[in-house]
């Protein structure tokens, strides 16, 4: 194996490698389809079959502008694609959920953003980046500040 191959990592399954490609990318391709679905991209390089080069081109944790090609990608905590937004909402109210209703204490292992205050405030993010009309029927901000109060006594 010889040559340039992109790799697209983590998101919601950690370290899983979702896109590893050779001639269908470039820096400026990988880095939007990791923005997309906010996992890391790497660049790497081959030579005789062993990796020679790893290079993070693009990493949605990052609040750091990066230069891919002649294209500049900034950081955009948020995929503009909306089901991906709903389907990651959906995750953050489940999460709280399975939480709750099993009345776990030390919940941070439960939460994909880590602490319940985290995992609120991913919530509202998430939930006030719809607009008025696109909001889910299947959540409130009412319901998000329940859940707030449910955590705060656990």
């Amino acid at each position: 194996m010889n040559g340039t191959y992109y790799e697209i990592v983590g998101g919601m399954e950690e370290d899983i490698i979702v896109n590893v490609d050779k001639t269908e990318m470039n820096d400026s391709d990988a880095s939007r389809k990791a923005a997309d679905t906010e996992r890391v991209a790497y660049k790497n390089t081959y030579k005789e079959g062993k990796r020679v080069k790893s290079e993070k081109i693009y990493d949605p944790y990052d609040d750091e502008m990066f230069n891919v090609g002649d294209d500049i990608v900034y950081y955009e905590p948020l995929p503009k694609d909306m089901s991906f937004r709903y389907s990651m909402l959906a995750r953050l109210k489940s999460d709280c959920d399975y939480v709750i209703g099993h009345k776990i204490s030390m919940p941070h292992n439960f939460f994909w953003a880590g602490t319940p205050e985290a995992q609120i405030r991913e919530m509202r993010e998430r939930w006030n980046s719809f607009e008025a009309d696109e909001k889910p029927e299947w959540l409130t901000m009412e319901q998000i500040d329940e859940y707030e109060k449910n955590l705060a006594v656990l």
